[in-house]
Formats: C-alpha cells, structure tokens, sequence
C-alpha cells in the first residue's frame, strides 16, 4: 500500500466514500460550527441526522483541521470565551434571583411593593 492508500484506510468500514460524500460531510461540520459545537457534539449530529458513519465524519474533521489549523485554534478559543460568558451571565443570573426576594422583603417594609 502507499500513501495515498493509507489516507483511505479511515473510510474502510464504508463500502465506498465518493469526493460528493466528503464535501457533503465538510458542509455539514461547517454548519455545526456556526452552532459552537466541538468535534464529537458534530459527529453525534451528523450520525443521527444525516446517517453518516463517525468514521468519515472524524476523518473529514481531521483533515479540515490538518488544512485549517489556525481557523480551529481561533476556533476552540472562542468557544472557550463564549462558555466563559454564558457561565458568567448564569452566575449573574443566580445572584440576582437569590437577591431578587430580600429586595422585595425591604420594598414591602418600605410601603412601596413596587419599588
């Protein structure tokens, strides 16, 4: 086998994949990325969605990065950043509503429930 063999050696549970199956498969990770999934949040996508085997899917996956290293870098980073401000607006959020029937206990004091 040489190399170009071995390239292939991924699809071997698929009884043949055609370069419209690949770019299909590209098409659909590219669409899970603009939803902030990470690797295996799209394989399990596109295998209930699209019958696609994971096999494939990873391998296309490996190879976009392998192509696109830096797009991926930038990517997981904001994907970092965007869990960082999600977890924030939760802690927020949490607070607010902790503090939320204290503040409400003190307008009623006050006369004001409205306040």
């Amino acid at each position: 086998m040489g190399d170009s063999d071995s390239k292939l050696q991924p699809f071997a549970s698929q009884d043949e994949v055609s370069s419209s199956d690949i770019f299909m498969v590209q098409m659909l990770i590219e669409r899970c990325l603009l939803l902030y999934m990470d690797r295996e949040e799209c394989v399990k996508a596109i295998a209930q969605h699209a019958d696609v085997n994971p096999i494939v899917t990873r391998a296309v996956w490996n190879g976009l990065v392998k192509e696109n290293g830096e797009f991926f870098s930038a990517y997981e980073r904001h994907r970092a950043d965007r869990h960082d401000v999600f977890a924030s607006q939760a802690l927020v959020a949490a607070r607010a509503k902790l503090q939320c029937p204290n503040q409400r206990n003190e307008n009623l004091r006050s006369g004001d429930p409205y306040k």
